[in-house]
C-alpha cells in the first residue's frame, strides 16, 4: 500500500497537484487583468488531467499562461466590460423602477444575460486552451457551442458558480469554505468541467471531420 508506485501514493500525488494548481491559479488571478490567462492555463492543465495525460503541471501551467496571455486577456477584458455594463444597467433600471413585479422581471432579465455572458466567456477561454483561432472566431464558436450544448452548459455554470451558491446556502461556515476555496476548490471545478469540455470538443471535432 505504501510503496511509491502504489495507488495510495498515486492519489496523494493527484491531490497534491490539485492543491498546487489551485494556489497558482489564485495567485495568477490577483492582478485581475490576468484572470483570463489564468483560467485558460488552469483548463489547459486540467483537461490533460482529465485525459490522464502525464506532464509537469507547474511548467505546463506557466507555459499555457505565456502562450495564451494576449488572446485570453483580450477575451477576458471584453467580457469584463460586458459584465460591468450588465451590472450597471441592472442598478440603474432597478433603482428607477418602483413596481416590485417589474423590478423582479428586470432583475431576472439581467441575471439571465449575465449567466449567458459568463457561459460564453468560459467556453471561449477553454477553447483558447486547445484551439488556435482569432478572438472573434473563438467567441463566435463559444457562443454556438454554449447554445448547442445547453444542458452541459447549465452543469458547467452550476459547478463554476458552486462557491457562490454554497456561500449563499450554507451559513456560518465561511472560514471552512474559504479554506476549501484556497486549497483545491477551483482546480476541482476545472477538473469536473474538463471532463465535460473534452467530451464536447471531441464531438465537435468529429462533426467537423465528417
Amino acid at each position: 500500500m505504501f510503496r511509491y508506485d502504489s495507488k495510495f501514493w498515486g492519489v496523494v500525488g493527484v491531490i497534491g497537484d490539485m492543491v498546487v494548481i489551485n494556489i497558482l491559479f489564485i495567485l495568477s488571478c490577483i492582478p485581475v487583468i490576468t484572470i483570463g490567462a489564468a483560467t485558460t492555463a488552469l483548463y489547459t492543465v486540467m483537461r490533460k488531467q482529465a485525459k490522464k495525460e502525464s506532464g509537469y503541471i507547474v511548467r505546463d501551467y506557466l507555459k499555457a499562461i505565456k502562450e495564451n496571455f494576449k488572446k485570453s486577456t483580450v477575451i477576458w477584458l471584453i467580457f469584463a466590460v460586458l459584465f460591468t455594463l450588465i451590472y450597471g444597467d441592472l442598478r440603474i433600471v432597478g433603482n428607477a423602477m418602483k413596481d416590485s413585479t417589474g423590478r423582479s422581471a428586470v432583475m431576472g432579465f439581467f441575471l439571465v444575460s449575465f449567466l449567458l455572458a459568463l457561459a460564453i466567456c468560459i467556453y471561449a477561454l477553454v477553447l483558447q486552451s486547445g484551439f488556435e483561432n482569432t478572438v472573434k472566431e473563438t467567441i463566435k464558436n463559444a457562443t454556438i457551442l454554449m447554445l448547442v450544448e445547453l444542458p452541459w452548459t447549465l452543469v458547467i455554470l452550476i459547478t463554476t458558480l458552486s462557491p457562490v451558491l454554497v456561500l449563499l446556502i450554507i451559513r456560518g461556515f465561511y472560514g471552512t469554505i474559504l479554506i476549501a476555496l484556497f486549497a483545491c476548490w477551483f482546480s476541482v471545478i476545472a477538473l469536473i468541467n474538463s471532463f465535460i469540455f473534452n467530451r464536447i470538443f471531441e464531438k465537435m471535432i468529429k462533426n467537423v471531420g465528417e
